[in-house]
């Protein structure tokens, strides 16, 4: 998983149904996020990045950072140092 964003159009909600999409195509039938996703370190950290752009009642987008901060603090201390300071960095 790796979520590159580019804003190019000022029409925020055309934006916001694309994003919210984008995030949609990660989860299961269930409403979960994928289980494949919980050991992609870099997928995680991806997708916590790009939910930070959430804005107050965006459910989506708030499910996300939840799903990808549990999972990376769960490994962290698993993780090579490089990319434990990277996520460590990202989480702040």
């Amino acid at each position: 998983l790796s979520i590159t964003i580019v804003l190019i159009d000022t029409n925020h909600k055309s934006f916001f149904l694309h994003f919210v999409e984008l995030f949609s195509r990660f989860r299961e039938q269930s409403g979960r996020f994928s289980e494949n996703l919980r050991e992609d370190v870099r997928g995680l950290q991806s997708l916590y990045e790009a939910s930070q752009l959430a804005c107050e009642g965006e459910t989506v987008l708030e499910e996300a950072t939840a799903f990808s901060s549990e999972h990376l603090r769960a490994r962290i201390s698993r993780m090579e140092q490089r990319i434990s300071r990277q996520v460590q960095h990202a989480l702040q």
